[in-house]
This record gives C-alpha cells, structure tokens and sequence, in this order.
C-alpha cells in the first residue's frame, strides 16, 4: 500500500461508504481505498475540518458514521482561492513549455466549470485579472515530458538512473548512473538535481540535454530533504561552486532598484551618504555573480572577494579588446 495527501476522489469513495450506514472501521477503508490507516485518518481530519463533516466514530459498531445527514459538495471559494485560481491558470500559459502544461490546462478548464456562475464570468468574461510573462524556454520536446515522468517515478521510489548526458559547457556526451534527488523549475527550464556517479558529486542536469534515460534496479538513500532544499537555497545560480561572501557596490541611479529586491536570502544593504548602497551575501555560484555584476555594466563595482573583482577585470578588458578589434576592422574596410 501507498500513502498520498487528500484527494477529492478518494474523500468521495470514503463518503459513500460511511453515507451508507455500514459503519465501515478504520481497516475497512484503507483496504477500500487502497492506502494504509494511517492515511485514512489524515482524510477523515479532512472531512471533519475542511467539509465539517458530523463524523462520528461509533464504538457500538467499532465503525464511523455521521451523526446528522450529510452531503459531500466542495466547499465554497473565498476571494483570496478565488485569486489563486486565477493565478494557477495563468501560470499554466506562462509554463507553456514545460511536462506540466497540457495536465495545468486541462485542470483549469475543468475548475472553471465547477465555479458557481458568478465566479466564471469573473474568469471568462474579463480576462484573468493576473499574468505571468514567461522565461525563454526550449522548443517543446516529447523525450523531456517522458525524462521528466521517469525522474519523478526514480525520485518517488528511490531507483537509480543511467543518463546519456550532453554538457554544453564542454560539448560532449557522456554516460552516467545518477541517484535522483529533486526536480525544480528555474528560468524557463526543468532540471534534476542529483548525486553523479561519474563527477562523486551532487549536479544539475537540464531535462532538455539529457539524450537517453534508463531507470535501474538498484536503490539510494536519499538526503535529508531540508538540507537539501537549503543548500540549493544558498545558490545564485545553477552553477554549483563553492561558498564566497560577496560584496557589490551599487550607485545611486541603481541602488533604488536593489533596495526593492531580495537577491538572495543571506543579504545585507548597507546604504551610503552619497545614495549609493553596498549589498552584501553569502552564496555559491560565483561565477553567476560575475556575470550578473557585468549585467548592471558602470552600476556596479565589485568590492570583495578578489576572485569576483579579478574576473570582472578579465571580462571588461576582455569585452575592451573585442570592441577596439572591431573597430581596427570598420576602418581597415
């Protein structure tokens, strides 16, 4: 047997089967619904607490049944679920390219037919009140809807992989066995984060480069999944590299715009006389950083560590040759 959260479909069969008087037990309806006991009792909360169900454990009859009649109907949405709903369905548009999007699509479709009327005109008439601009992303791909489902059953499961891998950076292809850890979604692409046999270190993999996927046999231990979480946290990007304390200074004209963001979770503004302000952090990825810094081009000055301030240099006086080349050539023409 399986465990799962609360789903509609099975509060229903479980419903039905205490509507009827039979005053099924606790093992009754695991073996009904096909979880374990455990998980019944999470859907029997459900009932009492989302649905207010008068659910009433009879020892009589060592079963449930409810105290006064009841019918099972969706409890109504509030302004804020309401916004929410509307959110999901333009977040389905806005990851258009992703394994997700047809299942997003269709769910919000159905959704929308089981709003009252007055919530669909809200929907259909007008527009969603809300938008999401999406990434650039990938071309759709059939193989990346399939890698995807394949990881997220390894995850589930705990079953290793092989992967045939192509990494752009050195343009090649390479096989590996990976032990799947996570899946997430960042800036128009999915990836697997996951522990490489090849490298012995955690990595990242894009769906849309892996070639060939093939779930094995063998079992891993997963992580502990917070620590997880809080590792990939620290990131400032997907490059995994080690910890550097970070400090950028940023001036006046672009400070108002730092201010209003959080970069990152470890960071500190320090605000200056002049308007300018210094934001500091904690991250890995330094190399990101390095190209994120050159995106603000005279805004920004790095202050620390060296390694950020050298290769910033490197890539100006890199950026300087390459313009002064280009203009050698105009007038050489």
């Amino acid at each position: 047997m399986t465990t799962s959260r609360p789903s509609l479909s099975r509060l229903f069969l479980i419903h039905q089967a205490i509507a009827a008087r039979e005053y099924p037990s606790l093992e009754d309806l695991a073996e009904l619904c096909g979880v374990t006991a455990r998980t019944i009792k999470r859907d029997l909360r459900m009932l009492r607490d989302a649905f207010r169900a008068p659910l009433t454990y009879f020892r009589a009859h060592n079963g449930y049944a409810y105290a006064t009649p009841f019918n099972l109907s969706a409890p109504p949405l509030s302004e804020g679920e309401l916004l929410a709903l509307c959110f999901t369905i333009t977040m389905a548009a806005a990851m258009g390219q992703t394994p997700f999007a047809p299942a997003l699509r269709r769910s919000a479709e159905k959704l929308r037919a089981m709003l009252p009327e007055p919530y669909q005109a809200v929907l259909l008439d007008d527009g969603p009140c809300m938008s999401a601009l999406a990434d650039p992303a990938p071309p759709p791909r059939v193989e990346t809807s399939i890698y995807f489902h394949d990881l997220l059953q390894a995850i589930e499961r705990h079953r290793q992989a092989r992967m045939t891998y192509y990494t752009m950076a050195r343009d090649a292809v390479t096989t590996r066995v990976v032990d799947p850890y996570h899946l997430y979604f960042r800036r128009g692409m999915w990836y697997v984060h996951a522990w490489c046999h090849l490298r012995g270190e955690t990595r990242d993999f894009a769906l849309e480069r892996i070639r060939r996927l093939e779930l094995l046999a063998e079992h891993f231990t997963p992580p502990d999944h917070q620590a997880m979480l809080d590792r990939l946290a620290r990131r400032f990007s997907l490059m995994n590299e080690g910890h550097a304390a970070v400090a950028i200074r940023f001036d006046a004209e672009w400070a108002r715009r730092i201010r209003e963001r959080v970069w990152h979770a470890s960071q500190t503004i320090e605000d200056h006389p002049d308007g300018s302000c210094t934001l500091r952090m904690t991250i890995e990825g330094l190399e990101s950083v390095v190209r994120w810094v050159l995106g603000f081009g005279r805004h920004a000055r790095p202050l620390a560590p060296e390694a950020l301030v050298r290769r910033v240099r490197e890539e100006v006086e890199a950026m300087r040759a390459v313009l002064r080349d280009e203009a050698v050539r105009k007038d050489a023409e």
